[in-house]
């Protein structure tokens, strides 16, 4: 299960290494990150490591859980100004509609993620209801990333996404507003 170089890229060295001590960025190289293999698709499981490192450091107060949703969220509102994030919906969104980045979150993160398996059970909503199936997966950061980006990138100041039907192959994602 590989995760390609954009989603390192956008959360490891544009939104959270400017946060990160030297020492906590050598325990990511250690962990199998290597900032300067720039184009190199990674194994979820290094992409995984790395984020509990940063968790560990940033959010150690916070449960897990917590803590990568929150971190994701974080590298959301981080990125609302550069070009990464806004590559990663559709440049009208705003004014087309949260629907619209709904939509795209769940073809984007498929194109990171080639083996993930993601579908919007309800496309009618809100509420919207996806489908996420996939062996490495974090339920924290996958929600409060798609959270982050409605309320950034839609302006939708009340988006939640809760986590429901959680198991060892995937869980679904409840999105509302």
């Amino acid at each position: 299960d590989i995760i390609l170089p954009l989603a390192f890229k956008r959360i490891f060295e544009q939104t959270l290494a400017p946060r990160l001590p030297p020492a906590v960025r050598a325990e990511m190289l250690a962990a199998g990150y290597d900032r300067k293999a720039k184009r190199v698709p990674r194994h979820a499981s290094i992409f995984y490591a790395c984020a509990e490192i940063a968790r560990k450091h940033l959010y150690p107060d916070l449960p897990p859980r917590e803590g990568f949703r929150t971190m994701a969220r974080d590298s959301a509102f981080a990125g609302k100004y550069d070009i990464a994030a806004r590559t990663f919906t559709h440049p009208l969104c705003r004014f087309l509609g949260p629907t619209v980045l709904v939509r795209d979150y769940v073809s984007i993160i498929q194109q990171v993620r080639p083996t993930i398996e993601m579908a919007i059970l309800d496309g009618k909503g809100p509420p919207f209801r996806l489908r996420v199936r996939c062996v490495y997966s974090n339920a924290g950061m996958m929600a409060g990333g798609l959270e982050g980006l409605l309320q950034v990138r839609a302006r939708v100041k009340t988006a939640t996404v809760a986590i429901e039907n959680e198991h060892e192959m995937g869980y679904d994602l409840v999105v509302n507003w």
